[in-house]
């Protein structure tokens, strides 16, 4: 696999620009195998979600035996979303089938996602065909919790996600941490 990096904004240009040649899904999806990590990083509501969401629909769509792990951290992504996504972008598929082989979790800890991790891990150790995808969309979320959550997301969550990754593709989406001021009750990146 080429270590081109490419921010997923300049991604999105890219695939617009490309709109009558087909989805940017189809220009990454080639490229995908089990143990390739891909990982989209840019700045907060700039479109990652949109483009993982994207990338699991088609890789469901395209494969029809192919299963998706959607770790949502931000809690921002419903079946709904999905659905109609589905519907907007693969009118002809069978939603029932594409949609029953989609594992949506959504976590609001680090703890919650490790636990879904080691589950993940658990299950690739009874099933080595478990699952072909694992998205993990906003690996950095909980980042400003605590200092033993950024222990944890160092010291746990990396070994699991590279525990996983021989078994499968995994898809990660990067935001710059989001810190509330407790003072001000103002959002900002630092």
């Amino acid at each position: 696999m080429d270590n081109k990096r490419e921010s997923y904004q300049d991604l999105l240009r890219r695939c617009t620009r490309k709109k009558e040649t087909g989805k940017c899904e189809s220009e990454l999806l080639p490229t995908l195998s089990k143990g390739d990590v891909i990982e989209l990083y840019g700045g907060h509501v700039t479109g990652s979600t949109s483009v993982l969401c994207s990338v699991t629909l088609d890789c469901l769509v395209k494969n029809p035996s192919s299963r998706v792990i959607y770790i949502d951290c931000d809690r921002g992504v419903s079946p709904h979303k999905f659905l109609n996504l589905l519907t907007a972008s693969y009118p002809q598929s069978d939603k029932d089938n594409v949609l029953q082989r989609l594992c949506l979790s959504q976590c609001s800890s680090l703890h919650e996602l490790l636990s879904v991790l080691e589950s993940v891990e658990k299950q690739f150790k009874q099933n080595r065909d478990y699952v072909d995808v694992v998205v993990v969309d906003n690996v950095l979320s909980f980042y400003w919790s605590s200092v033993h959550d950024k222990n944890t997301l160092r010291d746990k969550i990396v070994p699991k996600l590279l525990s996983i990754k021989p078994h499968c593709s995994i898809l990660l989406s990067w935001h710059p941490p989001v810190k509330q001021n407790r003072q001000h009750s103002a959002t900002f990146v630092e």
